[in-house]
C-alpha cells in the first residue's frame, strides 16, 4: 500500500509540474518599435503587418511605438500598446511628422500617450487612453486634429498639454479623472476646443498662459469646473450665439432659447453659457431632444443669412455655413426623435 500511494504521489507531482511547465512564460520584456523613414518596421518581428503606406496592429504590444516615416496610416485594430506604469515613457513618439493618421489603439500604463513633438496635419482619433500621467503632449504641433479620444488618467496628469502650438482641433474628446487639467496651453494660438466632455476633475478644467485667438465652445464641463487663465490671453468662447456648458452655472433662461441669461460672463469668460449639455447639433433650442420645435426654429429662419433679422446663428448647422438652407433642416430631420441618453 505505502509503495502504490507513493507511486500515485508522484505521478500527481509529475503531472503537476507538467502543467505548471506549459502554462510558465518568459516575462515579457519592454520594446521598443520603430516605423523606419524607409517604411520597414523594426524589429521585423513586431507584430505589426503593412499594406503599403497603412500599418495594423495584429497584436498588443508591451512597449512603444516611434514613428519616424510621414504620410502614414497606424491602425491599432482594437489592440492594445502598454507601458510599465502610468509615469514612463510613451505610447506613441512622432517628432517633426506630418500627414499621420492614428486610430483605434488602447494604449495604457504610460507616461504620456501621444508625444507629438513638431507633428503637423495629422489626425489622431477614435483611441482609448487610460491609466497614463497624460493623454496628450503637443510641441509646436500645428494643423492636426484630435478627436473622439477618450482619456481616463491615473491618480494625476493632464489631457492635454499644448504648447506653442496653433490651428489645431481638439474636437469630441472624453476626459475623465484629471486630477490637475484637463488642457493646459501655453503659449498657443488658433486653436479650437469644441463638443469635448470633461468630468470628475479634481483640480481645474481648463488652464490657459499666454494664448490667445483660440476659440472654445460647445464643451460640457462637469463636476469642480474651474478655469484658470493667465498672461496675455485673449480668447473667443463662443461661436457667435452659444458658449459652453459649466454644470455649476446656476443662472436662469427667461426667453427660453436654451442660453442663460444671468450672471454673464460666466466663469468671467461665457457670454452665452448653454442650460443643458451639448449633445447633438440639431437639437437647436437644447432642451436635450430633437423634435418639432427644432424643425419650426430652423424654418422661420429659413433662407436667412447675416445680419437678416431673421437670421438664427442656432439653427446654422450644416454646410455650407453662413445661410439657412435645405441642408440644415435636413440635419435636423435625421436625428428627429432622438433624445439625450447619458
Amino acid at each position: 500500500m505505502r509503495r502504490i500511494a507513493s507511486t500515485l504521489i508522484l505521478v500527481v507531482l509529475t503531472a503537476t509540474l507538467f502543467v505548471l511547465a506549459i502554462n510558465i512564460r518568459p516575462v515579457e520584456a519592454y520594446v521598443t518599435i520603430t516605423i523606419k523613414a524607409d517604411g520597414t518596421v523594426d524589429p521585423s518581428w513586431a507584430p505589426i503587418q503593412r499594406d503599403g503606406h497603412k500599418y495594423t496592429l495584429t497584436d498588443n504590444i508591451y512597449g512603444k511605438i516611434v514613428v519616424n516615416r510621414s504620410g502614414i496610416i497606424i491602425d491599432g485594430a482594437g489592440y492594445t500598446v502598454q507601458g510599465e506604469g502610468p509615469y514612463t515613457d510613451f505610447g506613441f513618439d512622432t517628432n517633426f511628422m506630418s500627414n499621420l493618421t492614428i486610430r483605434n489603439t488602447n494604449i495604457k500604463d504610460v507616461g504620456v500617450g501621444f508625444f507629438l513633438n513638431s507633428t503637423s496635419n495629422s489626425f489622431i482619433h477614435e483611441n482609448n487612453i487610460t491609466n497614463v500621467g497624460m493623454g496628450f503632449w503637443l510641441g509646436w504641433a500645428s494643423n492636426n486634429v484630435i478627436s473622439e479620444n477618450y482619456y481616463m488618467a491615473s491618480s494625476g496628469g493632464w489631457g492635454f498639454d499644448v504648447r506653442s502650438s496653433w490651428n489645431n482641433i481638439f474636437r469630441r474628446n472624453n476626459i475623465a479623472n484629471s486630477s490637475i487639467a484637463m488642457i493646459f496651453f501655453d503659449g498657443c494660438w488658433n486653436n479650437t476646443v469644441c463638443e469635448n466632455t470633461v468630468e470628475n476633475i479634481w483640480f481645474i478644467s481648463l488652464e490657459i498662459t499666454n494664448s490667445s485667438s483660440n476659440k472654445i465652445f460647445h464643451n460640457n464641463f462637469l463636476d469642480n469646473t474651474q478655469i484658470r487663465i493667465e498672461g496675455n490671453s485673449v480668447n473667443v468662447w463662443d461661436n457667435g450665439c452659444e458658449g459652453n456648458y459649466w454644470s455649476n452655472y446656476n443662472g436662469t433662461d427667461f426667453d427660453g432659447d436654451g442660453i442663460g441669461d444671468e450672471y454673464l460672463p460666466w466663469e468671467g469668460v461665457d457670454n452665452y453659457p448653454l442650460m443643458n449639455l451639448y449633445w447633438n447639433p440639431a437639437d437647436t433650442n437644447h432642451d436635450l431632444k430633437v423634435d418639432i420645435f427644432d424643425i419650426v426654429l430652423c424654418a422661420g429662419a429659413y433662407g436667412s443669412k447675416p445680419p437678416d433679422s431673421k437670421w438664427c446663428c442656432r439653427v446654422d448647422i450644416a454646410e455650407p455655413y453662413g445661410i439657412i438652407d435645405i441642408y440644415d433642416i435636413v440635419m435636423i430631420c435625421t436625428s428627429y426623435g432622438e433624445e439625450y441618453n447619458p
